[in-house]
């Protein structure tokens, strides 16, 4: 247990960060799920709505230091690689 002033309010803080982070992660791991399931749709407009919402989840984790730069790229790439061949 913090005993300090400023150990307690980083404790609060980590807390809250950590809910935060959680929040931004399971909404992206859904988005992402919901894009794979309909992939195969042949509404090409849907699913370049739903690409274009998932790339702008992507690297709004890595503006928040939840993903890293490399791995969002590889990410988005392989879902438009995903949406073109289909």
């Amino acid at each position: 247990m913090p005993q300090h002033k400023s150990a307690k309010k980083r404790s609060r803080q980590s807390i809250r960060k950590k809910a935060i982070r959680s929040n931004f992660e399971s909404k992206l791991k859904s988005s992402i799920k919901e894009l794979l399931q309909n992939k195969d749709l042949k509404d090409k407009k849907k699913g370049e709505d739903m690409l274009q919402r998932v790339n702008s989840l992507i690297f709004k984790a890595v503006k928040r230091g939840i993903l890293k730069k490399n791995k969002a790229s590889k990410k988005v790439s392989s879902f438009s690689r995903m949406l073109r061949h289909n």
